[in-house]
């Protein structure tokens, strides 16, 4: 896979969030922990927790869909 092939698939999931939830799934990616990003977010722990479920639950979901098609 190439570089710019990734970094389309990134943008592609990252798309599929609302705005609020994007910085919390790039600092993950980024392999910061929920520590350090409700540091980074100046947020409780908890915050990043419920953030991390949500954008979980949207990309299951997502795949669930592409899974059904094939």
């Amino acid at each position: 896979v190439s570089t710019s092939d990734f970094d389309l698939a990134c943008e592609e999931w990252l798309l599929m969030l609302e705005e609020d939830l994007k910085p919390y799934a790039i600092l993950r990616v980024l392999g910061n922990s929920n520590v350090e990003i409700a540091s980074l977010m100046e947020c409780r722990e908890r915050t990043v927790e419920r953030k991390l479920k949500l954008i979980r639950d949207i990309w299951t979901l997502e795949l669930q869909k592409i899974d059904e098609k094939c």
